[in-house]
């Protein structure tokens, strides 16, 4: 299909129900930021950055508003070309 583009997500749980989680990457060459809310069992699921590349390699970390905090994953990669 001309102009679709596979998007990665990233899925999160253990966070309290309906709360405010801050999603937060940072690569070689920038960081981002943003926020989702965690659904009633406290997890969620959450689209990445487009270009991905520009983040990579790099880390991802989620925090909640009592401030629970993932373990940070790596994001694989070799940058954008």
């Amino acid at each position: 299909m001309s102009g679709w583009r596979r998007h990665m997500s990233l899925c999160g749980a253990g966070f309290h129900p309906n709360d405010r989680v801050d999603v937060m990457t940072q690569g070689p060459v920038g960081s981002t930021q943003w926020r989702i809310t965690a659904d009633v069992h406290g997890g969620f699921r959450s689209p990445l950055p487009w270009p991905l590349c520009a983040l990579t390699p790099g880390k991802v970390v989620a925090i909640d508003f009592h401030e629970a905090r993932s373990n940070a994953l790596t994001l694989p990669g070799s940058g954008c070309p």
